[in-house]
């Protein structure tokens, strides 16, 4: 944020976005700060900016109790669908209709749009979503979106290359893959591409938190799960946290690299250019894209289509942040 103090911008943003919002993608897996750091922008952009920003989640769009049940009941060898968290035990709609009402915002003052919450403690710890009287009501214009969740942006396999994966892993004893059947990997597959055409164009810019080691994913959902415990709240034990940690490591494994390897805006192995740049302050977490004043005057439209990969060690310290741009290089400025 500091960009705009030195460019001598005042703190009038207010309306600038006065066509539509912009909408931010941040993923990146369980525990690396994924919500951490989508709070601490949206209340920078809020309180030093005057913009209305919003953050939510995939998980708000969870299917209800009996839907993910219905879906574990019509898939019941499937492991990967018998609760919720891979891609299929979403409600797409819901998430559609969410992002449309909060774009008719900004042409018709007399709509509103609510946003869902997901309770994960309902059920005996199985989950529902909450009544509609809790979800969260907008009624006034949104200038910018935050839009969270940790497999947002990966995207779907063409089914040759998901079987010569699948053949390979045969023969890697640290693979999850061959733990579940084919069919079982293609449902996944197919469920992902619904978030490719009904979620995906709704992006104007994304942000990738990357680990070095997607592993690192056990010890940070084990340290969640202790703090827990150590508040006094219900956690899950070692083992379970192993176990449902587990259940998402094959997702990571097919699709974490395009999403490392290409561009959230153009898929792996099309023309995007890169530049890379090592972060100046280790251990905390900066965010850099490059902001005009034209860009705040004319909605942000010059940010369309960036792409900032951040790179985490275990410590979830930032050692690197690359920017990848289909459209043309361009360089860092620290916020």
């Amino acid at each position: 944020m500091r960009e705009f103090k030195r460019r001598g911008y005042d703190n009038s943003a207010e309306n600038v976005l006065s066509q539509k919002p912009l909408i931010v993608g941040v993923s990146g897996p369980q525990g690396c700060g994924k919500t951490t750091l989508c709070n601490y922008v949206a209340q920078t952009l809020s309180t030093q900016f005057h913009l209305n920003v919003i953050t939510f989640s995939m998980d708000d769009f969870y299917l209800t109790y009996n839907a993910q049940r219905s879906l574990s009941l019509e898939n019941p060898d499937n492991k990967l669908l018998e609760y919720r968290g891979l891609p299929g035990t979403h409600d797409i709609r819901l998430g559609a209709k969410v992002f449309e009402d909060l774009f008719r915002l900004h042409s018709d003052q007399n709509h509103s749009a609510q946003i869902p919450h997901y309770n994960k403690s309902l059920k005996n710890g199985r989950g529902d979503r909450s009544p509609k009287f809790q979800w969260t009501k907008i009624q006034k214009p949104v200038d910018i979106i935050i839009f969270e969740g940790w497999s947002l942006g990966f995207r779907s396999l063409p089914i040759v290359v998901l079987e010569t994966i699948y053949k390979n892993a045969q023969q890697n004893s640290s693979s999850h893959l061959p733990s579940h059947k084919f069919e079982h990997l293609v449902a996944i597959n197919r469920y992902l591409a619904k978030y490719e055409t009904d979620w995906y164009p709704f992006l104007d810019t994304f942000i990738h938190m990357d680990p070095l080691d997607i592993n690192y994913v056990y010890e940070w959902r084990l340290q969640q799960e202790h703090t827990m415990r150590a508040k006094g709240l219900e956690g899950m034990t070692d083992e379970q946290v192993k176990d449902f940690v587990d259940r998402y490591m094959p997702a990571y494994e097919l699709y974490l690299p395009g999403l490392r390897d290409g561009c959230f805006f153009v898929r792996s192995g099309d023309y995007c250019q890169e530049s890379l740049n090592m972060a100046p302050a280790v251990g905390s977490v900066v965010v850099q894209v490059e902001v005009e004043k034209e860009q705040l005057i004319q909605g942000f439209k010059k940010v369309e289509g960036k792409y900032l990969k951040i790179v985490l060690n275990q410590e979830r310290e930032v050692v690197a942040e690359i920017e990848l741009n289909p459209l043309s290089p361009q360089k860092l400025l620290s916020l």
